[in-house]
């Protein structure tokens, strides 16, 4: 009989996680939010595809934290592809339509493409950044094309950062100056993204030294805790590179 670690056999544990999955299928219909959330979240993490249909019918609870983890499990669960995502960025709760971009985000491709492309109209301006930056890893020429057009009308330093990223990755080298200048956002959480996306997605042997520079200007000048770590280990990556 093959075992595994500490003596319990491969049936062994089959069962008992056939055991905990059913306790936490129970539980998505408890009359606690609290409790739904967590059995949501615990499915997502524990990989069960058992799990999907269950949490299908989550979409529609009235907690929207419980909605938000059935997205998020969903999202683990299916890498970002089932459909039901794309009904989630519909919602009527602005974390839960977050999460359904961030999930389809992580994992876009060309079968997102249209879900994308609604999403850079969201009236949150995360959700709009996550789409435009998605939409940049699985986009076409005509996506440059409409990013550009978006981003003339975006208002939101939140938003444009995603929408830079995704210009960026569709091959359109002029908005490296305009990301640069969001390190200087109003916003401390703008110039936290900014700089890890001047560290990541920006950087490369041709912009590495305008974005050091950059980096190390803004440094000498943030007051924020939160922003001068983001700007530090932006830096290092291109010790470590």
């Amino acid at each position: 009989m093959a075992k595994g670690t500490k003596g319990v056999t491969i049936q062994q544990a089959q069962r008992r996680r056939k055991d905990s999955t059913r306790t936490l299928l129970s539980q998505l219909t408890s009359k606690s939010s609290f409790v739904r959330a967590q059995a949501a979240e615990r499915i997502g993490l524990s990989g069960d595809p058992r799990g999907i249909s269950s949490l299908e019918q989550r979409l529609t609870d009235r907690s929207s934290e419980v909605r938000m983890r059935a997205v998020e499990a969903l999202g683990r669960l299916t890498n970002g592809s089932h459909k039901a995502l794309a009904t989630a960025l519909q919602d009527a709760d602005e974390l839960v339509r977050l999460q359904a971009a961030e999930s389809i985000a992580a994992r876009a491709d060309r079968r997102t493409v249209s879900t994308l492309r609604v999403a850079l109209g969201d009236a949150s301006a995360l959700v709009r950044s996550y789409a435009a930056a998605a939409l940049g890893r699985v986009g076409t020429r005509a996506d440059r094309a409409l990013l550009r057009t978006r981003l003339r009308r975006e208002t939101s330093d939140a938003a444009r950062l995603g929408f830079l990223e995704g210009l960026w990755l569709l091959g359109d080298r002029t908005v490296l100056g305009s990301a640069i200048g969001l390190l200087d956002s109003h916003d401390y959480r703008v110039r936290c993204a900014t700089a890890r996306a001047l560290g990541g997605t920006l950087r490369n042997l041709r912009t590495q030294d305008a974005i050091n520079a950059a980096l190390q200007a803004r440094l000498r000048r943030e007051r924020t805790n939160a922003v001068r770590q983001a700007l530090v280990e932006s830096l290092s990556t291109d010790q470590k590179n």
